[in-house]
């Protein structure tokens, strides 16, 4: 399963994994720019203007092997990939679970995984059909 980046007509720098229809926008890009991957250093992707000017930008790769995990259906592998993605990043992680959800494109196993309450909790996210107390 693999991760595919590419630029959108609207200047979004995008990527999908595992070949879903629904795709993640890592940034919106300020002009028109080519993108070139390195593959010596595939977490890096380049940005080049008309202009020959360079920019660089860092794939969020823990959060793509957690997706690809998620995606294959190893579940245990993508709880233990979870504590390296960075905070910022997490909120990703439960509109992706929920995306999976609504899109029916489930695991056998990801209801379960998605009703971990301690896991929902660590995204800063409530789960349908879960109550919560305000304290």
């Amino acid at each position: 399963m693999n991760c595919f980046i590419y630029i959108t007509e609207h200047g979004e720098l995008t990527y999908s994994v595992g070949g879903r229809s629904e795709a993640t926008i890592m940034c919106f890009l300020p002009r028109p720019m080519s993108l070139m991957v390195s593959p010596a250093n595939p977490s890096r992707v380049y940005l080049m203007d008309e202009e020959f000017n360079l920019f660089g930008y860092t794939l969020p790769t823990s959060l793509i092997a957690y997706q690809r995990l998620v995606l294959r259906g190893e579940l245990v592998q993508a709880l233990e990939v979870f504590p390296s993605i960075p905070e910022e990043e997490r909120i990703s992680v439960a509109r992706f679970l929920a995306d999976l959800e609504v899109t029916g494109n489930k695991c056998e196993t990801l209801e379960d995984f998605a009703k971990e309450e301690a896991h929902w909790i660590e995204l800063g996210y409530v789960p349908p059909g879960t109550s919560v107390l305000a304290l």
